[in-house]
């Protein structure tokens, strides 16, 4: 079975609520998975928001060694140290797609976003690649993902490659644009010449964290509504044509694009650069 998208603003359970597929067949969950991959695809692609939508964790990767059980629990000693929340997780044992969900107050367990394959010991890689920008030479550079939701190091880089750490103390954020501004220090002007490590993305909204409860409801619905476009698709085995009867029934389909509301939802979230 295919890998729900760690960044679909949904879970699998209300995309199959929403589909009225509960209890699913297996081959309903194949499809409704397939529909909020390619839903999520192109919400993020080109002829949709054109970024990254759903929050994750940019920063270098670092490998830590923590303790499977089969579930979507990860122990180990100061585990949570090691990792931040919305890392994406590699490691043997793990399912694909795996990221972190919430650290312990401990530290010293985890929770993914999906159960663990396998139970034991396993060398686990938390982490993807800082953000690359540009440095305006002045305070102030955006990050280019947003909202923002933390940054937890910037350093720039010289025509060598040797890095400097920026000065974070103090540091102001514009949230809502990406826009980061240093109080006691300055980025060097530059192509590419910035690497930030910070969490970005709208979030969730739970127990613990306020998240962003209007932009979430606002992408689930347009998620949702790509993702019964494409199940119905399939249910129907429309293709490409253009006329189909089935029985007394008739469909006609004018053209494939996205319905008006999904059209209209995703400008709002558009990149313009």
């Amino acid at each position: 079975m295919n890998s729900l998208s760690p960044y679909a603003p949904t879970t699998l359970e209300e995309a199959e609520a929403f589909l009225k597929r509960t209890p699913a067949k297996i081959e309903d969950r194949e499809q409704v998975i397939d529909a909020v991959n390619a839903a999520v695809g192109w919400m993020e692609g080109k002829n949709g928001a054109n970024r990254r939508l759903v929050a994750r964790t940019y920063r270098d990767p670092v490998t830590f060694a923590g303790l499977l059980d089969g579930t979507a629990l990860v122990t180990g000693i100061l585990i949570g140290a090691a990792a931040k929340l919305y890392d994406d997780v590699v490691g043997e044992g793990l399912a694909p797609g795996s990221r972190v969900e919430a650290i312990a107050s401990t530290q010293n367990s985890l929770t993914l976003n999906s159960a663990a394959t396998a139970s034991g010991s396993s060398s686990l890689s938390f982490g993807s690649t800082p953000l690359q920008i540009d440095g305006e030479g002045s305070r102030t550079f955006y990050l280019g993902e947003w909202p923002i939701v933390a940054v937890y190091s910037a350093r720039s880089l010289d025509s060598e490659g040797t890095a400097t750490a920026l000065d974070l103390t103090g540091l102001r954020l514009e949230r809502e644009t990406g826009r980061v501004i240093l109080m006691n220090d300055s980025a060097p002007l530059g192509l590419m010449n910035l690497e930030v490590e910070a969490a970005c993305g709208y979030r969730r909204p739970t127990a613990t964290e306020r998240g962003d409860p209007s932009d979430w409801g606002a992408l689930q619905r347009i998620c949702h509504r790509l993702c019964q476009c494409y199940f119905q698709d399939w249910a129907n085995a429309v293709g490409r044509v253009a006329d189909k009867s089935l029985g007394s029934a008739n469909f006609r389909f004018v053209d494939f694009e996205p319905p008006k509301d999904v059209l209209d939802g995703i400008a709002a979230y558009r990149r313009l650069w």
